[in-house]
């Protein structure tokens, strides 16, 4: 009994109790006997249900088992499991005070390992005994786990152990002492076909249930299929038709076997006894009644025509019931009906359909998706409860050919907490979120610091210089009302919006309101004397501020000349009254010329050197470089390029780019034949790779170039990953490259360098700016190893997988194609000729395994597109080709070729034959010595 079914401890334990005692409960011993049975039970060895290896049992410990088993009727299997602790899930080792100290430790800081919260809540209890005893750190790391705080997995496996081959035993005849002690099952195939609804014809399939003691037939039923949801439900149908047996015998075959199966003849305390293997004749009883149906049943049945599946079903019930169970059976000299009768029962009663189906379910262990609290199951994702999110692992019961709803149970009991339903995303598009309410979430703390949270306040609520409800307490009145900022200060009001002050009456003199204003708001301390005021302050006339006109006012005296004429303040605002007849208040134009004062003058102005432009050269003053320093690799990849060596899947992509590295490294030429710019140090990461892989790649293709591999400059870089989306990781390959000084950089794969989007260029373009970062800062060129996406695309730089940008990227491109046996090389250039399918090949001759060039074969087309490809299928062909020749001769599909050939004919460059097939424009009707060639051989047109 191992682990791989999924059961726990406590039902491996069950299952092996009931099989000790099984037999007992199927076979009761004669009176007087059941003692000698318990002691050869006891002399038994039986396998230990958790660790393996042999076990036995004392005669007490099968009899506590036995009776147990045999006082619960209905689950003597449950009855058999251990009981669970009563204080299981607790932690009284952790006081409510501690436990609190360690939930706010949480909450500040939800990021610690479960170590660090251990070291920090041990340094808390030193300095305050009153917590409580320190736990341990598995009692610490367990109570966290189990209130959500931690995320740890933590998973056990076990295997199943190898089981010894079961050794030959004698043949003898058998038959149980009471009716439903045992049933035998098995699956037969048809010998006529039946007719289905949707017009074909199909072998039925005959599942059948007989009884070992009476010959009684529980059930029978055809069906199409030899499935494991076949055989549960003719199993319930027996159920529920005759009771539920002791034991059942079936062949090793899946659906019988299958984990529902399994699982749910031990929920319903049934015994499943399975046949040997090449021993058919220990469920020869159903093979006899296989020969019955097909004599009998079948024979009857010969002139109805046609036979469907439903009028089969119909003929064999009615047959079992009325023929096979009415006579006299030859071996029992009794029929079928009568030794059920005359014998003692040992079925059970069957419980109800929904417990049926709730029986034959799988358990297994699922990891909960954190993100949306959603477990995945057959690969259908179901919607986790509230009060279930923060579990890590569940266990969930269903059926496997049902995932309409799954249950979630108990670990421990294994009973149903609630039922789960596929997820909804119609549904949750309805953008109604609620509270998780999660450990991390703290409703009664401070979001910030507290230094920093009295700063806040402090900004807020600045403090009043007067003590009271002077100045600066109209001015915090007015900034808190003000609806716009720009840096801090208040943009002026305008004169039509917002509340303004009720209109004195209109004899009261500018002397009298003056005065008035200064008893209600007394002067505030100016903070910008001598000069502009502070916000707020310049876009109020001297008046308004509780003060007389004065000389230096900028715009004071012109003021005054205005209200002795009785001319509106302002010229552009008819509504505004002089200050003899109306409100003193401000032109507009001088209030917004006071803001940008006072934003002039408070604008911090910047420290040191003047800011400079970006220096510029003309076009003679350019860096001139010679042709002969224009390459790395001659042909292959230019001097300080970056760029992409591409392809599909095991076409090389990793030997190429390692080869680049040799010929680098060591001055030889690259694929024994493009020769090096120079010589140079390089620096390698291969992510997928280990190291001894990478070590013999490197000594093959040293070997092949004839060069030393211990003097090879080449730099590995020794960690598991490299994550170029990760600052730190960008500063520690900055740091290595400085360091190293390469002239070639190589990082193999880019899949594995990041964990953003490829398919986003805003994601993948910051990658690529810091590998050109290193390239323009260190003078290195940089190789990149990327894969295609499936298909391709006319051209290779296309068929790169993820966003365009990684082909506008690169400055020298290399592209891998596999034709048919070959692998073609394409090289691109954003400043140099490129060249089209060299042909490469993969080999070792003997020196190890590495690239080299290849002569391309004449008998396989090189271009890839399909046009250019059928051009030369009918360029080499001397007589026209049909459809079908093109195709076959093209190696496309059907549908290609024929896209291809309309396309061809609207250009102009095939036209048709006048004796059938295509042939290229221009050229004269295929002949064959002079004379026109049949349809047969051009063959007929499509």
């Amino acid at each position: 009994m191992g682990g791989g079914d999924g059961a726990n401890t406590q039902e491996r334990w069950a299952r092996l109790r009931f099989a000790v005692v099984g037999p007992l409960l199927a076979s009761p011993p004669p009176p007087g006997q059941l003692g000698a049975e318990l002691r050869r039970l006891a002399q038994r060895e039986w396998e230990h249900p958790t660790r393996g290896g042999p076990v036995r049992f004392s005669v007490s410990t099968v009899e506590r088992w036995y009776y147990q088993a045999r006082s619960a009727r209905n689950d003597p299997v449950g009855a058999l499991k251990r009981r669970p602790r009563a204080d299981a899930g607790r932690e009284r080792s952790i006081s409510a005070l501690l436990m609190e100290a360690l939930r706010d430790q949480y909450r500040a800081h939800p990021s610690w390992s479960a170590q660090l919260h251990h070291e920090n809540l041990a340094a808390r209890v030193e300095a305050d005994p009153a917590l409580g005893p320190m736990p341990s750190y598995a009692t610490l790391t367990r109570a966290m786990r189990n209130r959500g705080l931690v995320r740890k997995r933590r998973r056990r496996r076990r295997g199943d152990g190898d089981t010894a081959p079961a050794s030959t035993r004698e043949v003898l005849s058998y038959e149980v002492s009471r009716s439903h002690a045992l049933w035998h099952t098995d699956f037969h195939h048809g010998k006529r076909r039946v007719l289905i609804p949707s017009g074909e014809w199909k072998t039925p399939i005959l599942l059948g249930f007989l009884d070992d003691h009476s010959r009684l037939g529980c059930h029978l039923q055809w069906y199409l299929a030899e499935t494991a949801e076949v055989f549960v439900h003719g199993l319930c149908q027996a159920f529920m038709k005759r009771g539920l047996p002791r034991a059942l015998m079936s062949d090793n075959g899946s659906p019988m076997l299958a984990g529902e199966v399994q699982e749910g003849l031990h929920r319903l305390g049934i015994v499943h006894a399975r046949t040997l293997s090449r021993a058919p004749h220990m469920n020869g009883k159903c093979e006899v009644w296989w020969a019955l149906v097909e004599g009998r049943l079948m024979a009857m049945l010969e002139s109805v025509e046609p036979l469907t599946l439903r009028r089969l079903n119909d003929a064999t019930i009615s047959w079992l019931e009325q023929d096979y169970h009415r006579r006299v059976h030859r071996e029992l000299d009794v029929t079928p009906h009568r030794r059920l009768s005359e014998s003692a029962d040992a079925s059970r009663p069957c419980p109800d359909s929904a417990e049926l189906r709730d029986a034959f379910r799988i358990a297994r262990g699922r990891t909960v998706r954190r993100s949306d609290a959603t477990v995945s199951v057959g690969g259908v994702r179901y919607q986790l409860p509230a009060p279930w999110r923060h579990l890590r692992e569940v266990r969930v019961r269903y059926a496997r050919w049902d995932l309409s709803a799954v249950d979630l149970v108990d670990d421990r009991s294994g009973e149903r907490m609630c039922t789960l339903y596929p997820l909804d995303k119609r549904a949750n598009a309805s953008a109604v979120r609620r509270r998780t309410g999660g450990a991390e979430e703290d409703d009664n703390g401070e979001g910030a610091a507290p230094p920093l949270a009295a700063a806040l306040r402090g900004h807020a609520h600045p403090p009043d210089p007067a003590g009271g409800r002077g100045a600066g307490g109209a001015r915090r009145r007015v900034d808190r009302d003000a609806p716009a900022h720009f840096h801090g200060v208040r943009l002026p009001r305008h004169p039509e919006r917002g509340a303004r002050r009720r209109r004195p009456p209109a004899g009261q003199t500018a002397e009298r309101r003056a005065s008035a204003h200064r008893l209600a708001h007394p002067p505030a301390p100016d903070p910008h004397p001598g000069g502009t005021g502070g916000p707020g302050e310049a876009a109020r006339s001297p008046a308004a501020r509780g003060r007389q006109p004065r000389a230096h006012d900028r715009g004071a005296e012109g003021h005054a000349r205005r209200a002795q004429r009785g001319q509106p303040q302002d010229p552009g605002d008819p509504g505004r009254r002089a200050a003899g007849g109306g409100r003193g208040a401000e032109p507009r134009g001088a209030g917004r010329e006071a803001v940008h004062r006072d934003r002039r003058a408070r604008r911090p102005r910047p420290q040191g050197a003047p800011v400079k432009g970006f220096p510029t050269l003309s076009p003679a003053g350019l860096e001139v470089r010679p042709p002969a320093q224009r390459w790395l690799v001659e042909s292959l990849w230019s001097e300080q390029g970056v760029g992409i060596v591409g392809g599909e899947p095991k076409c090389g992509k990793s030997f190429l780019a390692l080869d680049l590295a040799v010929a680098v490294a060591a001055g030889v030429p690259c694929l024994r034949r493009y020769r090096p710019g120079g010589r140079g140090a390089v620096l390698l990461f291969a992510a997928e790779d280990a190291g001894h892989i990478v070590r013999a790649r490197l000594e093959g293709i040293a070997g092949a170039a004839d060069t030393a591999f211990e003097a090879l400059n080449i730099a590995v870089i020794d960690v598991p990953t490299l994550r170029l989306d990760h600052r730190a990781d960008r500063q520690r390959l900055l740091h290595t490259v400085e360091r190293v000084q390469p002239r070639l950089l190589v990082l193999d794969p880019l899949v594995r360098l990041h964990g953003v989007d490829e398919n986003a260029a805003g994601e993948i373009a910051p990658i690529l700016g810091f590998l050109r970062e290193i390239q323009r800062r260190h003078d290195t060129a940089v190789v990149l190893v990327h894969h295609a996406r499936k298909g391709g695309a006319a051209r290779p730089g296309q068929a790169l997988r993820g966003s365009s940008e990684l082909h506008a990227w690169g400055d020298s491109n290399l592209y891998l194609r596999r034709r048919r046996k070959r692998i073609l090389l394409t090289a691109e250039h954003r400043a140099a000729p490129g060249r089209n399918d060299i042909a490469i090949e993969l080999t070792d001759d003997g020196k190890g395994l590495a690239l080299r060039l290849s002569q391309a074969g004449d008998d396989e087309p090189i271009g890839h597109d399909p046009e250019e490809r059928l051009l030369e299928v009918l360029a080499k062909a001397d007589t026209p080709l049909s459809l079908r020749q093109l195709r076959e001769r093209a190696a496309l599909r059907t549908a290609t070729v024929g896209a291809a050939v309309r396309a061809l004919r609207s250009q102009r460059r095939i036209q048709r034959a006048p004796q059938g097939g295509y042939r290229l424009a221009g050229e004269a009707a295929g002949t064959a010595n002079g004379e026109a060639l049949p349809e047969s051989v051009t063959g007929p047109k499509p």
